[in-house]
């Protein structure tokens, strides 16, 4: 029985030493309060950035600032919030790309042009960051 213990004590240590998801706390703000949802996009790849998010998060609308906690494994990450004011499930755009639904991004200031992926990219490699994004409406 001794045996079986200490072999499940040195299984959970071992996983515990290996894990690799870290707590970020995502906070925000600038929110219009309304029935509307927030798409939290998390991309970890310059492949992927802007076509596949490798996390969707869907999170209501009903406060002007909001914190939320997320797990993700080390890496490098883009992460984009936009309230879909019409429903639709998508980020609208002009023809010439520039957002018309509110939107934020992360390691983005909100003038000029973002960048892409390593542009706005963060490091995640430690628990209990927290990432500022504040929505805007671009006016155009």
């Amino acid at each position: 029985m001794k045996k079986y213990v200490l072999t499940l004590l040195l299984f959970l240590s071992v996983n515990g030493i290996f894990a690799s998801d870290y707590l970020i706390k995502l906070h925000i703000s600038n929110i219009q309060v309304s029935s509307h949802k927030l798409y939290v996009l998390i991309y970890n790849s310059e492949n992927t950035y802007n076509k596949t998010p490798f996390e969707i998060h869907i999170i209501s609308s009903d406060k002007e600032e909001i914190t939320n906690i997320y797990s993700l494994p080390e890496g490098e990450y883009v992460i984009t919030v936009f309230q879909d004011l019409n429903d639709n499930t998508k980020l609208d755009t002009n023809i010439i790309g520039i957002p018309k639904e509110p939107v934020g991004i992360s390691n983005y200031s909100g003038k000029g042009i973002p960048g892409g992926f390593n542009t706005l990219k963060l490091q995640i490699s430690n628990n209990n960051i927290t990432i500022p994004i504040k929505l805007k409406e671009i006016k155009n």
